[in-house]
Protein backbone atom coordinates (compact mmCIF):
# COMPACT_ATOMS: atom_id res chain seq x y z
CA UNK A 1 0.00 0.00 0.00
CA UNK A 2 1.22 3.45 -0.38
CA UNK A 3 2.85 4.76 2.52
CA UNK A 4 2.20 8.87 1.00
CA UNK A 5 -1.32 8.78 1.82
CA UNK A 6 -3.74 7.37 4.64
CA UNK A 7 -5.15 3.91 3.81
CA UNK A 8 -8.92 3.70 4.65
CA UNK A 9 -9.64 -0.43 5.20
CA UNK A 10 -12.91 -1.99 5.80
CA UNK A 11 -13.05 -4.63 7.99
CA UNK A 12 -16.52 -6.46 7.41
CA UNK A 13 -17.77 -6.27 3.48
CA UNK A 14 -21.78 -7.21 2.99
CA UNK A 15 -22.11 -9.42 0.06
CA UNK A 16 -20.22 -7.74 -2.99
CA UNK A 17 -21.82 -7.06 -6.30
CA UNK A 18 -20.95 -4.55 -8.60
CA UNK A 19 -23.01 -1.69 -7.44
CA UNK A 20 -21.56 -2.50 -3.43
CA UNK A 21 -18.10 -2.44 -4.73
CA UNK A 22 -18.84 0.58 -6.44
CA UNK A 23 -20.54 2.65 -3.45
CA UNK A 24 -17.16 0.90 -1.43
CA UNK A 25 -14.63 2.72 -3.95
CA UNK A 26 -17.04 5.85 -3.76
CA UNK A 27 -16.05 6.27 -0.06
CA UNK A 28 -12.30 6.54 -0.21
CA UNK A 29 -11.73 3.00 0.50
CA UNK A 30 -8.95 1.75 -0.47
CA UNK A 31 -9.09 -1.82 0.63
CA UNK A 32 -11.20 -4.76 2.42
CA UNK A 33 -10.84 -7.79 4.41
CA UNK A 34 -12.63 -10.93 2.55
CA UNK A 35 -14.37 -13.59 4.82
CA UNK A 36 -15.54 -16.63 3.00
CA UNK A 37 -18.48 -17.37 4.15
CA UNK A 38 -19.87 -13.32 4.51
CA UNK A 39 -20.67 -14.35 8.72
CA UNK A 40 -17.52 -15.34 9.90
CA UNK A 41 -13.83 -15.77 9.52
CA UNK A 42 -12.98 -18.98 8.21
CA UNK A 43 -12.99 -18.65 4.27
CA UNK A 44 -15.40 -21.64 4.11
CA UNK A 45 -16.53 -20.60 0.57
CA UNK A 46 -13.09 -20.31 -2.32
CA UNK A 47 -15.69 -19.79 -4.60
CA UNK A 48 -16.86 -16.69 -2.66
CA UNK A 49 -13.37 -15.22 -2.27
CA UNK A 50 -12.25 -15.61 -5.70
CA UNK A 51 -15.28 -14.12 -6.86
CA UNK A 52 -14.70 -10.92 -4.54
CA UNK A 53 -11.09 -10.89 -5.70
CA UNK A 54 -12.36 -10.63 -9.43
CA UNK A 55 -14.83 -7.59 -8.38
CA UNK A 56 -12.02 -5.85 -6.36
CA UNK A 57 -9.72 -6.45 -9.57
CA UNK A 58 -12.43 -4.82 -11.84
CA UNK A 59 -12.40 -1.65 -9.33
CA UNK A 60 -9.23 -1.47 -8.60
CA UNK A 61 -9.93 -2.22 -4.49
CA UNK A 62 -7.23 -4.19 -2.82
CA UNK A 63 -8.18 -6.85 -0.06
CA UNK A 64 -6.80 -9.53 2.43
CA UNK A 65 -8.51 -12.43 2.55
CA UNK A 66 -8.89 -13.92 6.46
CA UNK A 67 -7.14 -16.99 6.69
CA UNK A 68 -9.47 -17.48 9.71
CA UNK A 69 -8.04 -18.21 13.44
CA UNK A 70 -8.81 -22.10 13.04
CA UNK A 71 -7.28 -22.62 9.77
CA UNK A 72 -3.94 -24.99 9.86
CA UNK A 73 -0.94 -22.72 8.21
CA UNK A 74 -0.81 -25.30 5.06
CA UNK A 75 -4.22 -24.85 3.77
CA UNK A 76 -3.78 -21.33 4.21
CA UNK A 77 -0.72 -21.11 1.66
CA UNK A 78 -2.87 -23.31 -0.41
CA UNK A 79 -5.42 -20.85 -0.27
CA UNK A 80 -3.10 -17.68 -0.56
CA UNK A 81 -1.33 -19.65 -4.48
CA UNK A 82 -5.12 -20.20 -5.27
CA UNK A 83 -6.17 -16.14 -4.82
CA UNK A 84 -2.42 -14.99 -5.49
CA UNK A 85 -3.39 -14.55 -9.71
CA UNK A 86 -5.46 -11.49 -8.38
CA UNK A 87 -3.79 -8.18 -9.28
CA UNK A 88 -6.08 -7.59 -5.78
CA UNK A 89 -4.89 -9.69 -3.53
CA UNK A 90 -2.73 -8.31 -0.74
CA UNK A 91 -2.14 -11.18 1.21
CA UNK A 92 -3.91 -13.12 4.40
CA UNK A 93 -5.43 -12.28 7.66
CA UNK A 94 -3.44 -13.72 9.51
CA UNK A 95 -5.16 -14.37 13.08
CA UNK A 96 -7.50 -11.21 14.41
CA UNK A 97 -7.07 -10.44 17.93
CA UNK A 98 -4.33 -13.00 19.02
CA UNK A 99 -3.71 -13.19 23.04
CA UNK A 100 0.28 -12.84 24.37
CA UNK A 101 0.34 -16.25 24.92
CA UNK A 102 -0.23 -17.39 20.93
CA UNK A 103 2.51 -15.00 19.39
CA UNK A 104 5.05 -17.72 20.31
CA UNK A 105 2.96 -20.33 18.21
CA UNK A 106 2.14 -17.33 15.61
CA UNK A 107 5.10 -16.40 14.74
CA UNK A 108 5.86 -19.82 13.56
CA UNK A 109 3.07 -19.98 11.32
CA UNK A 110 4.11 -16.24 10.10
CA UNK A 111 7.96 -17.60 9.01
CA UNK A 112 6.39 -20.57 7.43
CA UNK A 113 3.94 -18.13 5.54
CA UNK A 114 6.59 -15.87 4.32
CA UNK A 115 8.68 -18.56 3.55
CA UNK A 116 5.91 -20.06 0.82
CA UNK A 117 4.46 -17.17 0.07
CA UNK A 118 6.84 -14.76 0.00
CA UNK A 119 5.25 -12.05 -2.14
CA UNK A 120 2.08 -12.10 0.20
CA UNK A 121 1.59 -9.55 3.17
CA UNK A 122 0.20 -11.28 6.56
CA UNK A 123 -1.53 -8.72 7.96
CA UNK A 124 -2.20 -9.36 11.93
CA UNK A 125 -4.91 -7.47 14.00
CA UNK A 126 -4.22 -7.24 17.92
CA UNK A 127 -6.88 -6.48 20.51
CA UNK A 128 -7.38 -3.17 22.74
CA UNK A 129 -7.04 -2.26 25.88
CA UNK A 130 -9.81 -3.27 27.25
CA UNK A 131 -9.40 -6.71 26.59
CA UNK A 132 -8.95 -9.20 28.93
CA UNK A 133 -6.07 -8.68 31.30
CA UNK A 134 -4.03 -12.20 31.21
CA UNK A 135 -4.70 -11.94 26.97
CA UNK A 136 -2.05 -8.64 27.30
CA UNK A 137 -0.08 -9.21 29.92
CA UNK A 138 -1.97 -6.67 32.62
CA UNK A 139 -0.32 -3.93 30.47
CA UNK A 140 -1.14 -2.96 26.95
CA UNK A 141 2.30 -1.24 26.44
CA UNK A 142 3.73 -4.46 27.14
CA UNK A 143 1.69 -6.39 25.09
CA UNK A 144 2.28 -4.24 21.87
CA UNK A 145 6.18 -4.22 22.31
CA UNK A 146 5.90 -8.15 22.77
CA UNK A 147 4.60 -8.31 19.99
CA UNK A 148 6.26 -5.83 17.85
CA UNK A 149 9.59 -7.47 19.08
CA UNK A 150 8.25 -10.61 18.12
CA UNK A 151 7.01 -9.35 14.63
CA UNK A 152 8.27 -6.39 13.12
CA UNK A 153 11.99 -6.01 12.02
CA UNK A 154 12.15 -10.04 11.74
CA UNK A 155 11.83 -9.99 7.83
CA UNK A 156 8.68 -11.25 7.53
CA UNK A 157 7.11 -8.67 5.06
CA UNK A 158 4.40 -7.28 8.22
CA UNK A 159 3.88 -3.99 7.55
CA UNK A 160 1.42 -2.49 9.97
CA UNK A 161 0.67 -2.78 13.62
CA UNK A 162 -2.79 -2.88 14.06
CA UNK A 163 -5.46 -2.69 16.72
CA UNK A 164 -9.31 -2.35 16.78
CA UNK A 165 -11.05 -0.68 18.93
CA UNK A 166 -14.91 0.55 19.58
CA UNK A 167 -14.39 3.93 20.48
CA UNK A 168 -18.36 5.18 20.87
CA UNK A 169 -20.16 3.86 23.72
CA UNK A 170 -23.16 4.49 25.74
CA UNK A 171 -22.60 6.14 28.80
CA UNK A 172 -23.97 5.72 32.27
CA UNK A 173 -26.34 8.38 31.59
CA UNK A 174 -26.73 6.11 27.95
CA UNK A 175 -26.17 8.89 26.20
CA UNK A 176 -23.40 8.47 23.44
CA UNK A 177 -19.69 8.94 24.27
CA UNK A 178 -15.86 8.15 23.47
CA UNK A 179 -14.46 5.70 25.38
CA UNK A 180 -11.70 7.26 27.96
CA UNK A 181 -8.72 4.54 26.50
CA UNK A 182 -9.14 5.12 22.89
CA UNK A 183 -6.82 8.23 22.28
CA UNK A 184 -4.01 6.39 25.15
CA UNK A 185 -4.33 3.28 22.84
CA UNK A 186 -3.93 5.14 19.32
CA UNK A 187 -0.63 6.84 20.64
CA UNK A 188 0.47 3.32 22.24
CA UNK A 189 0.76 2.03 18.89
CA UNK A 190 1.46 4.65 16.67
CA UNK A 191 4.64 5.25 18.88
CA UNK A 192 5.29 1.62 18.93
CA UNK A 193 4.94 1.28 15.10
CA UNK A 194 7.15 4.44 14.47
CA UNK A 195 9.64 2.78 16.85
CA UNK A 196 9.64 0.07 14.32
CA UNK A 197 9.68 1.28 10.87
CA UNK A 198 5.74 0.06 10.35
CA UNK A 199 2.21 1.72 9.54
CA UNK A 200 0.15 2.45 12.58
CA UNK A 201 -3.42 1.15 11.63
CA UNK A 202 -7.06 1.37 14.20
CA UNK A 203 -10.20 0.03 12.96
CA UNK A 204 -12.42 2.37 14.39
CA UNK A 205 -15.38 0.74 15.38
CA UNK A 206 -18.61 1.70 16.29
CA UNK A 207 -21.80 -0.22 18.56
CA UNK A 208 -24.42 -0.54 18.77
Amino acid sequence: MNKKKITIGGWYNPSLDDETIKKIKDCGIDCIFLEGDNIGNNCLDEVLIDKNLELCDKYGLKAYVQKGNDVDIKTAIVRDEKFSDHESFLGLLMYDEPPAELFDSLHEEVKIYHEERIASEPFINLLPSYARSDRILGNYNVYINGFCNKFLNCNLNIKYLSFDFYPLIYGQDENPCLADRWLNDVYIVAQNAKKHGAAANAFIQAMP
